[in-house]
């Protein structure tokens, strides 16, 4: 995710020079080191792109940097910000962002939910830094499960329609690389036409479905008994569980060591 963000950053031009980026592969990937250590210097935006159980070191390794007005960024699935709060140790602008993929070519969708102390010209910072990245939703911490689900796991669920609509395609007589490559612009100039319009996408779906046609008889069977819709629901459900039980695993770090 360090690298997503990174690579949309870069495509969108940055962000002021006020963002810092810390992940897996790098200490700094965005972010001057030297600016970073000048006392006198604009808040910065610190994003924490790792996973949940490198957090804690990450915040230790970096607070030498911080200063007064630093925002604290995390996008580490399952952390609550309650317990960013405990590994901070101190007061500090701190939110919790959730990106998807999709960031690294500016059509990310990106939830955000921010400390209840958070004041408003730092929300709106972090809103506009995430934004340039794509679709922001201001959340509250509760719905960060739900939201994770849908828009941080969707891509996974989208690739494996895509994988299946191949292979089915296959299945009914198309060569392999074939049905792939037509499976992929199909998802590809769909998202494009919801990307261009206001329409509800069930009236999208009605402009092509003509009485009597092939969509029409291929959407009875993708409807039959409900079983799509089911079957999301399944996807979107387990998905939220786990990440609940994720975040159940870092809740009060203080208390496990």
């Amino acid at each position: 995710m360090g690298r997503s963000l990174y690579d949309g950053w870069t495509k969108s031009g940055g962000f002021d020079g006020r963002l810092a980026v810390v992940d897996q592969q790098a200490s700094l990937s965005i972010g001057d080191a030297a600016f970073l250590n000048e006392s006198e210097r604009r808040p910065v935006l610190f994003v924490f792109a790792v996973k949940p159980q490198h957090v804690a070191p990450a915040i230790s390794e970096h607070e030498t940097l911080f200063r007064d007005g630093d925002i604290v960024v995390s996008v580490a699935a399952g952390v609550s910000l309650s317990t960013l709060r405990e590994y901070l140790g101190q007061e500090r602008s701190l939110l919790r962002v959730m990106p998807n993929l999709a960031v690294s070519s500016l059509k990310g969708v990106v939830g955000i939910c921010a400390a209840e102390a958070v004041n408003v010209s730092y929300r709106t910072l972090a809103t506009d830094a995430f934004s340039k990245l794509g679709f922001c939703a201001r959340l509250s911490e509760d719905q960060f499960d739900a939201f994770t689900a849908l828009a941080g796991s969707g891509p996974g669920f989208i690739f494996r329609l895509v994988e299946v609509l191949a292979q089915s395609g296959q299945n009914i007589g198309l060569e392999r690389e074939t049905a792939t490559e037509i499976a992929k612009q199909v998802v590809i100039g769909a998202g494009s036409i919801l990307s261009k319009t206001d329409s509800d996408p069930a009236a999208l779906r009605a402009e092509v479905a003509s009485p009597g046609g092939t969509t029409e008889a291929g959407l009875k069977a993708l409807n039959n008994n409900n079983s799509l819709q089911r079957l999301i629901n399944q996807t979107l459900v387990a998905a939220k569980l786990r990440s609940k039980e994720i975040s159940k695993q870092y809740e009060h770090p203080a208390d496990q060591s």
